[in-house]
């Protein structure tokens, strides 16, 4: 290995020629598969995702290669992102062959969904990055030679009437849980099709979602190579990168070992719109691996390599439907945990549960405020958010049109509607109104707030949520938000 490149500050595009996707194993007896990446012959890195022993891999033999070749290949790419970042090289080499499908959606993810990093990385946005890999013709032709030594079971088709476990009828999806709102929102309404629950990485809290929802929560652990922090410590450039897009492909590799139908992400209409749009007309969205464009691009890599069926059963609603549906079921109110700082890596910056004071935390607070008592949602957070002196700026920051936080947060109108539901009541609420510009006469006297909410609330039609799971997930959103 030659020595780290001289530098005195970050590393910029031009400090190294090439990114390489190198090829992977998997290991059958650890359970784990191995990502491997270097950057000219100057940096290696090795990434390891392992399944949980309690996870039932089957037995079926080698007639899945194939399909689980295609799958690791998908994740092996997208994976990438956390290391193509350090330097973000004008090329990157892929060296094994990808489908035309898993190639169009690699392009995407490394421009669109680094956007944000690119952003406040002040590099120029399109990340224009030549990407380097052979292809195939069809799924067909995807080679089983690399080192796929699981057996798997037979991939089942959704309307095939057959799924996975003893006595189990029908479809059987795979979700992965980041143990907020919306997965366990999405959980709770599929418990009848007996869904295979994980979780990927560590998680504190996701046991106590597993016993309100009364099921196992299966661990997939990503470890991240020590050399990528280090590198994030010094030189290299830094910043956010599409973590829902590593994670469902995670949760696609589970689904094939263990024969799981479909896996279901909990991603809602409102992640689709952009944080902000550049000067120049480019979209930047922080939530871009949740999106529906995402959502496509990505489903159609995955049947391309022959892989599970993969969408969002929450596409269809935005933020306050989703708040209406969840403040119906008040047992899951204690055992979620939305606030992304309780699971920030270093333990210093590690929040011990709701932080309070973050944008994430806000959102979720106004937007339940509308649908649950006051006395509830502080014994959910443990504090009046309202009653945090900095809080009131911050919701502020969640109406403005212009930005969106950088943060995994809806849309400025749900915010904007979710206040004037609770000005009437709410002095806070009327104030922080008032301070961005709306009048709060107004706001208590329109005779329009009602069919504002009602507007809002009803399904959008961009969805792929296939039967039955379509007509379980309508029927209790239905239920929850005429209720």
């Amino acid at each position: 290995m030659k020595a780290m490149p001289e530098t005195t500050s970050r590393y910029d595009r031009d400090t190294f020629s090439v990114f390489r996707i190198l090829p992977w194993t998997l290991d059958q007896t650890t359970r784990t598969v191995t990502l491997r990446y270097a950057f000219d012959d100057i940096h290696q890195f090795a990434e390891h995702v392992t399944l949980a022993a309690s996870l039932p891999v089957g037995d079926g033999g080698a007639e899945l290669a194939g399909r689980l070749a295609g799958v690791i290949d998908l994740l092996a790419v997208v994976a990438g992102v956390s290391y193509f970042k350090i330097g973000a090289p004008r090329r990157i080499e892929v060296d094994f062959a990808l489908t035309a499908e898993s190639l169009t959606m690699m392009r995407r993810v490394y421009d669109d969904g680094l956007r944000e990093f690119a952003y406040r990385a002040s590099v120029p946005i399109p990340l224009l990055t030549e990407i380097v890999a052979d292809t195939f013709t069809s799924a067909g032709d995807i080679r089983s030679s690399r080192n796929t030594p699981f057996g798997a079971p037979e991939l089942l088709d959704r309307n095939a009437g057959v799924g996975v476990g003893a006595g189990n009828v029908g479809p059987r999806p795979l979700l992965p849980m980041g143990g907020g709102r919306d997965s366990a929102l999405l959980a709770s309404m599929l418990a009848p099709f007996d869904p295979i629950l994980t979780v990927h990485g560590d998680n504190r809290f996701i046991d106590r979602l597993g016993d309100a929802l009364d099921r196992q929560v299966h661990r997939v652990e990503r470890t991240i190579d020590p050399l990528l922090f280090e590198l994030n410590r010094g030189p290299a450039i830094n910043g956010h990168v599409p973590v829902t897009a590593i994670n469902s492909l995670i949760g696609v590799l589970t689904a094939v070992l263990v024969g799981a139908t479909d896996v279901v992400m909990a991603n809602e209409r409102s992640a689709s719109a952009a944080s902000l749009t550049t000067d120049d007309g480019f979209a930047v969205n922080h939530q871009y691996s949740k999106s529906f464009d995402f959502e496509e691009l990505l489903g159609n890599a995955i049947v391309s390599v022959g892989g599970p069926g993969y969408f969002s059963g929450l596409r269809p609603w935005n933020e306050l439907a989703i708040a209406k549906a969840f403040a119906a079921r008040p047992f899951l109110h204690p055992a979620i945990m939305s606030c992304n700082r309780a699971f920030i890596r270093d333990p210093a910056k590690r929040s011990d549960g709701w932080c309070g004071h973050c944008d994430k935390c806000r959102f979720v607070w106004l937007t339940l405020s509308p649908f649950m008592e006051r006395s509830d949602l502080v014994a959910m957070f443990g504090r009046d958010l309202f009653h945090i002196p900095p809080n009131l700026a911050g919701f502020a920051e969640l109406l403005r049109d212009d930005q969106r936080p950088w943060d995994c947060v809806g849309e400025p109108s749900e915010a904007r509607l979710a206040l004037r539901l609770i000005a009437p009541t709410n002095p806070t609420a009327a104030g922080i109104l008032s301070a961005t510009g709306t009048s709060v006469d107004d706001t208590l006297l329109d005779q329009r707030l009602q069919q504002s909410l009602d507007d809002s609330l009803q399904p959008s039609t961009e969805d792929r949520i296939p039967e039955p799971y379509r007509s379980t997930i309508f029927g209790a959103m239905r239920a929850a938000v005429q209720s």
